[in-house]
């Protein structure tokens, strides 16, 4: 997680398609 900075953090809590991306990482981890 350390390549990711706050603002891609926001960009991605901001995009619905992009929030299922995280989720996706977020089970991996």
């Amino acid at each position: 997680m350390d390549d990711l900075s706050p603002s891609d953090l926001k960009a991605i809590l901001h995009s619905k398609r992009a929030n299922l991306y995280y989720l996706e990482h977020c089970r991996a981890w």
